[in-house]
């Protein structure tokens, strides 16, 4: 049968970013050990916009496919299970796992609806998928689908990469109390859920974000919040760095604002796990705010791949640099556990949910920075018209 969805085409050679386009996709039947899906909720991930804008590769070319259907994050439910599935039943509801292909320890190294292979991604009305790449959800939870289409965004890649960053500090600072110690981050929803994670453990904690709403949603949750319009200019650019004189003093102005900031709200101790997925822009700075035997951990990137530091001084400062992509299937069961059981899910009460025609538009709003929540969730299918 043929089925709605929103698709990226093949850039053959191009470089301008490309659109979310509708077309209609054939769903066949389940193999062996394969689901028909119909996905519910879905939230907009940063690997949707890294395909939209075909950075820094065009996915489709990668693939070898004329085109993708975008997007891993969701809350399905189960419509159709071939003879061997066992882990799903029909009419479950289940948060996506998106993992196409695993190393030999089960970690990710292609995921739906990016570089995974031969795979729609949940931008559609129905996609075929493995039966491992659904994860029923707990019985009778207390949360809503749109929270666990969220919780499936953000929740899951931060409690893999929290759990190493967290092991990587304690293997060198097994003594300390963490109510001493100081987590930062740059805002983003995985960060958000990070620094719960850290409060819950006991330290104190920062984030930094440029939004008022952002920054009142942070004070909210008990983070001490702070301003980057404080340092405008702290966005590193190494060739304009050496090349324009104007350009260096304005980046150093803003990079000596910033390390004040942080040194007067650690007590001058600097920051213990420092949680950085912007990349490039703020590298360099993230470094220099760090106390000694700390960490700096990342799982995503959003203004460069390319960084440089000095590793003499990373050395000497026992510094651990910690990168981590998406999670393990038993991160996902744990993380979900521990949701069910804590509260440790997004805050999604005044949120809007986007409509299944409006995705295109916040798409493209969320990518001039237009949007300001963390979770902005969509509807695909209606659960009740199902």
């Amino acid at each position: 049968m043929t089925h709605e969805a929103w698709i990226i085409e093949n850039g053959n050679g191009s470089h301008e970013p490309g659109k979310l386009k509708p077309h209609e996709i054939q769903i066949t039947s389940p193999g062996p050990d394969e689901i028909v899906v119909a996905p519910l909720y879905g939230c907009l991930e940063a690997n949707i916009l890294h395909a939209i804008q075909r950075k820094p590769v065009d996915v489709c070319q990668l693939r070898g496919e004329p085109f993708i259907v975008p997007g891993n994050a969701c809350v399905a439910k189960i419509m159709e299970v071939g003879s061997e599935v066992k882990s799903v039943k029909k009419g479950d509801v289940c948060m996506g796992f998106g993992i196409v292909e695993g190393d030999a320890f089960g970690y990710p190294k292609t995921v739906v609806g990016y570089d995974g292979k031969n795979v729609y991604g949940i931008m559609a009305k129905r996609t075929l998928l493995q039966q491992h790449q659904m994860i029923p959800l707990p019985a009778q939870t207390k949360f809503t689908l749109q929270q666990w289409a969220a919780f499936c965004a953000r929740y899951v890649t931060a409690w893999s990469n929290w759990k190493i960053a967290l092991g990587c500090w304690k293997s060198q600072m097994s003594k300390a109390n963490f109510a001493e110690h100081f987590v930062c981050a740059w805002g983003g929803g995985v960060s958000i859920a990070q620094l719960q994670l850290a409060q819950q453990a006991g330290f104190q904690t920062i984030m930094i974000s440029s939004k008022k709403s952002r920054l009142d949603q942070i004070a909210q949750l008990g983070v001490q919040p702070v301003d980057r319009k404080q340092f405008p200019d702290l966005n590193f650019q190494m060739r304009k760095y050496h090349k324009d004189p104007v350009y260096k003093e304005k980046y150093k102005k803003s990079e000596l604002v910033f390390l004040q900031q942080i040194k007067e709200l650690t007590q001058h101790k600097g920051v213990d796990i420092f949680i950085d997925n912007i990349g490039q822009a703020v590298h360099r700075a993230t470094l220099k705010s760090l106390a000694r035997q700390a960490v700096v951990t990342t799982c995503g990137w959003k203004t460069g791949m390319d960084m440089f530091y000095l590793r003499a001084i990373e050395c000497i400062n026992r510094h651990i640099h910690v990168h981590t992509h998406y999670a393990h299937h038993e991160d996902a069961v744990e993380a979900m556990a521990y949701a069910e059981k804590t509260g440790w899910m997004p805050d999604l009460a005044n949120e809007k949910v986007y409509k299944w025609e409006e995705i295109p538009s916040l798409c493209e709003a969320y990518a001039a920075e237009k949007i300001d929540s963390y979770f902005p969730v969509f509807e695909i299918n209606h659960p009740e018209r199902l």
